[in-house]
């Protein structure tokens, strides 16, 4: 019964943490935001010229920690078959971090991404001892 529902709730718990990763990155940029000055905020948005910047690396980090974050999460909750688990959660990733690399132009935020959520797949693998 456990089993049944640690597989049944790695759906939620992935979107929960892609939630949570999406708010940091709503936080983040209202604190980039604050430190804009006066005279560069227009019509509510900040054109200082440092701050393209700031945002692009909110952006990119906040993707790489959402994916770094799903697929942790769907390893450790998998009661069984965790690198298969894990293969999938990052190709499904992967193909959604493509489209939206596609949709955006934000290039940057596609790579941060499949680099990030390799990386727990990538441990997650059996270690072969030699």
């Amino acid at each position: 019964m456990i089993n049944t529902l640690r597989w049944l709730g790695m759906v939620p718990a992935c979107f929960v943490a892609w939630w949570l990763s999406l708010l940091l990155g709503f936080g983040l940029l209202e604190v980039a935001n604050r430190f804009c000055p006066a005279e560069d905020f227009i019509s509510g948005m900040c054109v200082a010229p440092w701050f393209r910047y700031v945002e692009d690396g909110i952006i990119a980090g906040c993707a790489a920690i959402a994916a770094a974050a799903i697929v942790l999460v769907a390893v450790m909750l998998a009661p069984s078959h965790r690198l298969p688990v894990a293969s999938v959660v990052l190709g499904a990733g992967i193909l959604v971090a493509l489209y939206m690399g596609y949709a955006t132009q934000a290039w940057g935020s596609f790579v941060a991404a499949v680099l990030a959520g390799g990386a727990p797949a990538f441990l997650s693998a059996p270690q072969r001892r030699r």
